[in-house]
C-alpha cells in the first residue's frame, strides 16, 4: 500500500513523470538500477528532455533517488519502498484525581531539545548500520557535524533500507538540489 503523501503527489504529476516512475518501479529488482536518459525514452516513449523534467521532478518530491554515474557510467535510481509502519504506544493523558484536593502536583520541568545521536539519524534516513558500517561511513565522513548536516537533509526514509552502503554514501554525499 502506499503512503497518503505519495498518492497526494500522484495526484498533480505530470504525464511525463508518472511513465518514467512506472518504468524505475517495473525494473526495481531491489538494487539500484543503472540506465540512461536515452533508454528510459525508448521504453517510455517521451522525448530525452522530458526524460529529465521527470526525473528532476520525482527526484524532488523524493519518490527516487538518484546518483549521478561517473564518466560514461549511466546514473543509478532507486525506488525506495516504504517501511511498514511500526506501531507506537501512545501515552495516556489521563489526570488522576488526587485523595486531598489542597496538595497541588508539580508542574513537570521543561524537556530541553537534546541533540539526536548520529546512529539514530543514520536508522531513521537508511538503516540500523553494525559497528564495521559505522566505522566504514566514519572512515568516509570523518567530521561529525559535516555528516549529522548531511543525514538531516536526506530526511526519514531517504534511502531504501536494502541498498548497499556503498549507495547510501553516494547519496548523502550528493549536494541538495537548491
Amino acid at each position: 500500500m502506499l503512503p497518503a503523501s505519495v498518492l497526494d503527489v500522484l495526484k498533480d504529476m505530470p504525464a511525463s513523470s508518472l511513465k518514467v516512475l512506472i518504468y524505475l518501479c517495473s525494473c526495481n529488482q531491489g538494487q539500484p538500477l543503472a540506465v540512461s536518459g536515452p533508454t528510459i525514452a525508448g521504453a517510455t516513449g517521451i522525448k530525452a528532455r522530458s526524460v529529465i523534467s521527470a526525473v528532476d521532478f520525482l527526484c524532488e518530491r523524493k519518490l527516487i533517488t538518484r546518483v549521478s554515474g561517473s564518466g560514461n557510467q549511466p546514473n543509478q535510481y532507486c525506488v525506495p519502498l516504504p517501511a511498514p509502519q511500526q506501531a507506537a504506544a501512545l501515552p495516556t493523558n489521563e489526570i488522576i484525581a488526587s485523595p486531598n484536593p489542597e496538595l497541588r502536583q508539580a508542574t513537570p520541568p521543561v524537556a530541553t531539545p537534546a541533540k539526536v545521536p548520529i546512529r539514530a539519524l543514520i536508522t531513521a534516513c537508511y538503516r540500523q548500520l553494525d559497528d564495521q558500517e559505522f566505522a566504514q561511513l566514519q572512515k568516509a565522513h570523518p567530521n561529525e557535524s559535516v555528516l549529522r548536516e548531511k543525514l538531516e537533509r536526506c530526511g526519514p526514509g531517504g534511502v531504501a533500507a536494502y541498498l548497499a552502503l556503498s549507495f547510501f554514501v553516494a547519496a548523502i554525499d550528493k549536494p541538495s538540489p537548491r
